[in-house]
């Protein structure tokens, strides 16, 4: 036992001297082994198929692009410097639009266009052309149609609808700009409305290559009234201007025909109204004039009835010297 235990020591103390012997020029060895096969490993050649943007710049303010075209380019890349180093966010597909005219281009791509890390060469481009259709770009002024759903409360009636601004300017592409005439709105719904109904909406072009030179956003007004019903107003004195000349009036009255809302239940006085006419720039003649009277709605009844003719239009009134 006591042999074994002595044969057990000498082969620790064997090796103990062993692995310490040199041992700095070990280490050494080993560092150098490690670098040494970095080193290779770094140079070795590797290929890869990337797929990577394609980025235009210095395109024409006055142009714009009107068809599908490509958007990423496949490329094949080589590098000697490992696999590792080869990643798509290193590398894009410029192209320089500065010389570009309206009209079909077709621009070739080469190495050149390809924007990469040194180091990386480049094998291989697909496509190696990209078709742009371009035109020029105009603008022009359109009216905004507002678009409505649903109709008023019973008794009810829309009467007038209004979008502020009426107009915008849109810009885009020449085809596309000759096209456009009229643009919508946002839907409007005044159902069981029984008063004005006013709402902020957006114009809707329907083209989305089109685009809003100012704010998309417009007010549409739809004015609802109470329905209305005709009326007439017989015996409305005719009132002769200026004062202090001679004149004789053919048509003394004139009768006012116009609407009122339908639950108005009351009498319109007829002398409560004024149908002018002004003979001051008339000259003097035998033969009587025809002169539209200008009829004024007292106070009272602006917010009821609304005048649409006079009968007669023009009243004849002959001016004496």
């Amino acid at each position: 036992m006591q042999m074994a235990e002595n044969r057990v020591e000498e082969i620790q103390k064997t090796l103990r001297g062993w692995v310490l012997h040199n041992l700095p020029l070990k280490i050494l060895s080993v560092v150098l082994a490690a670098l040494l096969w970095h080193q290779v490993s770094s140079q070795q050649t590797v290929q890869r198929e990337v797929t990577i943007p394609v980025e235009f710049v210095n395109m024409p303010l006055d142009l714009e692009i009107v068809n599908e075209y490509v958007r990423e380019v496949d490329v094949v890349v080589r590098s000697d410097r490992g696999g590792s180093l080869i990643e798509e966010r290193q590398l894009s597909a410029v192209v320089d639009l500065a010389q570009v005219q309206a009209g079909v281009e077709l621009v070739q791509l080469t190495e050149d266009n390809i924007s990469r890390a040194a180091g990386l060469e480049i094998l291989r481009i697909n496509p190696t052309q990209i078709r742009l259709a371009l035109e020029n770009t105009l603008t022009k002024i359109v009216k905004i149609e507002p678009v409505l759903t649903g109709t008023p409360g019973e008794g009810f009636q829309l009467t007038d609808v209004k979008v502020v601004p009426p107009e915008i300017v849109v810009s885009g592409p020449e085809t596309l700009i000759h096209q456009v005439s009229v643009a919508g709105t946002g839907v409007v719904d005044i159902s069981g409305a029984t008063t004005t109904v006013t709402a902020q909406t957006f114009v809707d072009l329907d083209q989305p290559r089109l685009r809003i030179g100012e704010s998309a956003s417009v007010s549409v007004v739809a004015v609802i009234e109470e329905k209305r019903r005709a009326i007439r107003v017989a015996g409305v004195p005719v009132q002769v201007r200026p004062a202090g000349v001679n004149f004789r009036l053919y048509d003394e009255t004139v009768e006012l025909r116009g609407t009122v809302p339908q639950s108005f239940a009351g009498q319109l006085d007829p002398q409560r109204f004024q149908a002018v006419v002004d003979i001051g720039p008339l000259p003097a003649a035998s033969e009587p004039h025809q002169v539209k009277p200008e009829v004024s709605i007292p106070e009272e009844y602006a917010s009821v009835f609304r005048l649409e003719s006079s009968r007669p239009e023009v009243v004849r009134v002959r001016k004496a010297s």
